[in-house]
């Protein structure tokens, strides 16, 4: 503790790896924010075949009215309409 002390003149002991040990960790939690996102996204595109098996693909989940072609090639896994996005 007295390390850390003003005007001790003495530096704090850190690790020689410290700074890249600080990268690592920021990208290890880089990696596991686009990981969960890819997930969402899997999650989203299976559950898009589903419908399709299911025979109501390109329907909105909320009103049941069908999605715009245009909205569907932007997003093929939409699960609304526009009004309801």
């Amino acid at each position: 503790m007295a390390g850390l002390l003003q005007g001790t003149g003495a530096s704090p002991d850190f690790d020689d790896n410290f700074a890249d040990s600080g990268q690592v960790a920021a990208e290890q939690g880089e990696n596991k924010l686009l990981a969960a996102e890819l997930r969402n996204e899997l999650d989203e595109v299976e559950r898009a075949l589903a419908k399709l098996d299911e025979g109501v693909y390109g329907s909105c989940e909320t009103c049941g009215t069908p999605v715009g072609a245009d909205r569907l090639e932007a997003m093929p896994a939409t699960r609304f309409c526009i009004d309801h996005a």
